[in-house]
């Protein structure tokens, strides 16, 4: 029965027509090819002539496959196929080890699916879906007279009962599935243009999003939350991680000291070095940061939060003879100190933009850029007010650019996480350095990359 029904629909038309069934992902090729043949069985097992997705291929191209996210496919279709009545249009996915199915029958005049099914099913109740979509189609059927050269046979008058169905199309509901409207709320997706605050909650959704929107009967809120779309959402974060470059700072100072004729003990400074610079080394980042993203492809943050790191010190002197700065063969004594490393806090603010290349699903990858500010502290040690004074430096702020490259996970009731690694340019301060009098024994300065790299993640939350 199968073949010759493919014959005749070949040959004389057919009343349906049956695209593949388009894939949500790559991975559901398998079960979306397999469900469509089921309901090719179970269509021929009802005696329905067909227009099956080889001879759609043949005539339509491209809509053969992947019909659900192709604009005006129905209307490509029935331009195609002028006789044929009703099209089904179906989408899978697996979920959780579960099938997830949503057919749509359409009219050759509708827009908008006449009727909808859905199940969540395990892939051994495929023929009972197909069965359930081979009953509507036949329901459908019935609703809508035979065409010739693509028109109706029978004229129909907009809001004749002949459009609509005269009672409830069974659903799949022994399957648990709910029918189309109940998903919390019975507002269904406002029409275009109706009312400003809709448009600029809506601005910018692709065409293809946005047409599944309309298609899914539920409200615009209802919709964005199971599509896990972040437009018009805040977003809260917690971030964590370890940064590497230049995260420790380190300050050298010297003085050059003569001694006053006539005494022992009492020294004029006759010079002076100073040296302080960000340097490399590896460091912990926590903090919190709050976002809102007016787009589905833009986010906009700031990030507060500290940074720990590390501060050294470093001091000496250098004593002469009276009159004899800066001769080696006049020289008293020669002193260097290094007490060791100290672990130190800087404060953070980042205001940062995300860059998503995904408008809805869980995993979407973005770019990031932003400015980076690290408040840092003075170095006032006691060392540096011993007997011998030395320059103090005050604290400051560093600025950098960011950029970098993340991927963000959104789940169903709101929670977020995310992994990033940005990349920071610092442009300020340049390392300092000033010479003052005579001094002649200056350490080996160290050197930094003006540069940081850091691993976050994080988990958050976001409001709709």
């Amino acid at each position: 029965m199968f073949p010759l029904l493919m014959l005749l629909g070949q040959a004389f038309g057919a009343d349906l027509l049956v695209p593949t069934f388009t894939p949500r992902s790559l991975s559901d090729f398998g079960p979306a090819e397999k469900l469509t043949e089921e309901v090719l069985l179970a269509v021929a097992d009802k005696n329905i002539v067909f227009v099956p997705p080889s001879e759609i291929q043949k005539r339509a191209g491209e809509v053969a496959d992947g019909c659900a996210d192709i604009p005006n496919c129905t209307a490509i279709l029935y331009r195609h196929f002028p006789d044929a009545r009703v099209a089904v249009v179906g989408t899978v996915s697996w979920n959780e080890g579960l099938i997830e199915a949503k057919v749509r029958f359409y009219g050759p005049e509708d827009n908008s699916p006449i009727e909808v099914i859905e199940g969540n099913f395990p892939e051994s109740q495929m023929p009972q879906f197909a069965a359930k979509v081979a009953r509507t189609s036949e329901e459908v059927l019935g609703l809508i007279p035979e065409r010739k050269a693509g028109a109706l046979v029978a004229a129909r008058e907009p809001g004749s009962p002949q459009n609509k169905p005269t009672k409830p199309i069974e659903r799949y509901d022994d399957l648990d599935q709910p029918a189309r409207g109940e998903s919390g709320s019975d507002e269904g997706p406002p029409a275009v243009g109706e009312g400003e605050e809709f448009e600029r909650r809506t601005a910018g959704l692709p065409p293809r999003l946005w047409e599944r929107y309309k298609e899914s009967g539920l409200s615009y809120q209802d919709w964005k939350e199971k599509a896990l779309v972040r437009a018009g959402s805040l977003i809260l974060e917690v971030h964590a991680g370890a940064v590497f470059g230049d995260v420790d700072r380190v300050y050298d100072t010297r003085v050059s000291l003569e001694q006053v004729a006539g005494t022992d003990d009492e020294f004029d400074q006759v010079g002076a070095y100073q040296y302080e610079s960000w340097v490399r080394g590896s460091g912990f980042l926590v903090g919190g940061s709050v976002g809102y993203a007016p787009l589905w492809w833009m986010e906009a943050s700031i990030f507060g939060g500290v940074q720990l790191g590390h501060k050294k010190l470093s001091i000496g002197y250098e004593a002469y003879e009276p009159g004899g700065a800066g001769d080696p063969s006049k020289s008293i004594d020669i002193y260097s100190h290094d007490p060791g490393e100290l672990t130190s806090v800087y404060g953070v603010i980042e205001p940062r933009v995300r860059l998503l290349t995904l408008p809805n699903g869980p995993v979407k990858p973005y770019l990031l850029t932003g400015l980076s500010t690290r408040f840092y502290d003075a170095y006032d040690d006691p060392l540096l007010t011993g007997e011998t004074v030395y320059p103090k430096r005050p604290g400051g702020v560093s600025l950098g650019v960011t950029a970098g490259g993340g991927i963000a996970f959104d789940a169903p009731k709101g929670a977020v996480g995310f992994i990033e690694v940005p990349w920071n340019w610092i442009a300020s301060p340049r390392p300092y350095e000033l010479v003052e009098g005579t001094i002649l024994n200056l350490p080996r300065q160290e050197t930094g990359a003006s540069q940081t790299l850091a691993f976050r993640a994080g988990i958050g939350f976001r409001f709709f």
